[in-house]
């Protein structure tokens, strides 16, 4: 009987000791799969976030080339300004023996009549024309009165520089302004004590024939527009005269 008892007691021992020994080895199991599931390294989807942030760098590009178009947008619109502000070319003119002692043109080339001048041409020479120069067209108005016409000269061939004083003009002529209908030259004569301005001017045009008609009246705007874009070039001073 004691003998049946201890063999039943060893039995349950036994079973107990190989119950827990399951439990533990089950806790060291999930232990195990914890510890694995935490060194993990992402997933490969993970790495899209690197590829959206590198997808960001064509719309990057696309700015660029919006901004190398606006370049090129200004660069035309520089080509342009650059064309519209061509000039004509510069070139000298000059007169010897125009201004009197006192800075101002002498008398002697002031209109006659009212003014007591000599009514006398003066001289005027130029240089340095520019190539295809096919004429020249001389002018002088008073920028003072309106652009009053005191002379126009025009078809001067290309091989004449100088106007003497006085001589004979190189060229057609137009009525200057005064009422009496002067032909060619007329000097200035402003109201008495005023001081006005006069402006002498060549141009050089690629033209042999400017269109005007001598002995006919011409304004400055007639005369700017029958050269219109002809005009290579011009040359000009300003003089002033007080009126007696």
């Amino acid at each position: 009987m004691l003998r049946t008892m201890a063999l039943l007691f060893g039995m349950a021992l036994l079973m107990v000791a190989t119950g827990c020994g399951g439990v533990v080895a089950d806790t060291g199991g999930a232990d195990a799969g914890d510890d694995i599931d935490a060194i993990t390294p992402p997933p490969p989807g993970d790495g899209g976030d690197d590829t959206d942030d590198g997808g960001d760098v064509p719309a990057d590009g696309d700015n660029g080339q919006e901004d190398d178009a606006d370049t090129g947008d200004a660069g035309d619109d520089a080509d342009t300004d650059d064309d519209a502000d061509v000039q004509p070319v510069e070139f000298p003119l000059t007169s010897r023996l125009l201004l009197d002692d006192d800075g101002f043109i002498d008398r002697r080339f002031a209109w006659s009549a009212g003014c007591g001048g000599g009514n006398i041409s003066p001289q005027l020479s130029w240089s340095d024309a520019p190539d295809g120069t096919e004429s020249f067209l001389v002018v002088v108005f008073d920028q003072d009165a309106s652009d009053f016409i005191h002379w126009v000269v025009f078809d001067i061939a290309p091989t004449v520089l100088d106007i003497s004083e006085g001589g004979p003009a190189p060229g057609g002529q137009t009525l200057n302004d005064y009422d009496q209908g002067q032909f060619g030259y007329g000097g200035p004569c402003p109201p008495p004590g005023e001081i006005h301005t006069y402006v002498f001017r060549v141009y050089a045009l690629g033209v042999a024939n400017v269109g005007l008609t001598a002995g006919q009246a011409a304004t400055l705007d007639d005369v700017l527009a029958a050269m219109g874009d002809n005009i290579l070039g011009q040359g000009e001073f300003t003089a002033q005269y007080v009126g007696p």
